[in-house]
Formats: C-alpha cells, sequence, structure tokens
C-alpha cells in the first residue's frame, strides 16, 4: 500500500518501470496493484492483457486493479467475463471492481454472482451491490439478509444500508435484524 502511494507521487517513472517488465509472478501482482493505485486510464490495456495470464493471483490482481480505472467497455465486458474464472480470487476481484464501476449495468451479473459456489465470491458480489447503491438490488439483498450463513447476511444487511431512499421491504428486513441473535448482525442494522 505504501508503495502505491509512493507511486503515486512519481507515476510516469513508476509506470515505466511497471510496464518495462513483464508482468509475472509476485512482481507480477505487484505492478498490477501499483497500477491501480496510480489509476491511469491508459494502463487499462496492458491490466487487460494481464487479466488473461495463466496464474490465477496475476488474473486478480489486473481484475481488482481495473476496478480503480474508469471503466471502459471492453474492461467491463473482460469482467463480467472474469466473474465465470475457475479461479475464486478472480471471481471475487472481478465482483469488487464491478462494483467500484458504478455501471448500473451489471446489476444482473453480480445478482448471478451472489450464488456462487463460493462464499468469498458471494460476499463480494453482495458487497458490489451495496457499492452500486442501485434500487433494483434492494430484493435480492433482502432475501441474502435472511441467509442462514452469518457472513452473507451481514453483508446483505450493511449492502441494504447504503440503498438510499423509501424501501420498505429493506426498512423491514432492517428492522427485524435488530432482533437477531448475533450481535454483528445487529450492529450493522443499527449503523
Amino acid at each position: 500500500r505504501s508503495l502505491a502511494l509512493l507511486a503515486g507521487r512519481f507515476a510516469d517513472e513508476v509506470r515505466l518501470l511497471v510496464t518495462a517488465r513483464r508482468l509475472e509472478g509476485e512482481i507480477g501482482v505487484w505492478g498490477c496493484q501499483i497500477l491501480g493505485a496510480i489509476g491511469q486510464d491508459e494502463d487499462c490495456a496492458l491490466l487487460l492483457t494481464v487479466l488473461k495470464a495463466p496464474d490465477a493471483a496475476l488474473r486478480g490482481a489486473a481484475a481488482d486493479a481495473l476496478g480503480a480505472l474508469a471503466m471502459r467497455v471492453d474492461a467491463r465486458e473482460a469482467l463480467l467475463f472474469a466473474l465465470a474464472d475457475e479461479a475464486h480470487g478472480v471471481r471475487a476481484a472481478a465482483a469488487r471492481s464491478l462494483g467500484a464501476s458504478g455501471d448500473p449495468d451489471v446489476l444482473r451479473a453480480l445478482t448471478g454472482a451472489t450464488a456462487d459456489d463460493n462464499e468469498w465470491v458471494r460476499v463480494a458480489a453482495i458487497t458490489a451491490l451495496g457499492v452500486l447503491r442501485l434500487p433494483g438490488a434492494v430484493g435480492i439483498l433482502c432475501a441474502l439478509a435472511g441467509s442462514d450463513q452469518p457472513a452473507l447476511s451481514l453483508c446483505a444487511i450493511e449492502s441494504l444500508a447504503q440503498i438510499a431512499g423509501d424501501h420498505p421491504l429493506r426498512d423491514d428486513v432492517l428492522a427485524r435484524s435488530l432482533a437477531h441473535r448475533d450481535c454483528e448482525i445487529v450492529k450493522a442494522a443499527v449503523r
């Protein structure tokens, strides 16, 4: 993180160093993180290439980094495709980045990702729905708030609380959560 902050001060020089090397292995993961922290749209093409790498850690880092950039159509399409990646870390990173995109057109894909077979991906997708703050996500988030898995229920309640506006179903779910046996869920409903 501190390396990324430092990289922001010397963005052009650091970008030159990062792009001059092949983005592979652990150094490649760090390179993607740095490019994401710098946040320049011109790095999108390189990150899209890395998103096709054989290394799952590298693909995940590229997917996360793309979320820090202004979302181009080709990046959105690549991240939607990455929601079906074989590696759950890549799917979770794609969900986080799609949530950060602010694009309402990703609602259906993120809703589908809430049913992923991996809990980390489900949590990332639920959190991304909250970040998007779309009223269209209220129904699925209300359903997930009643999950028997506390992590999913907690994320759904936190995401519901981020969606502004008059939503009686949301308000009812948040009110019922105040009586939940898990104190973390009660705290989330209060916030």
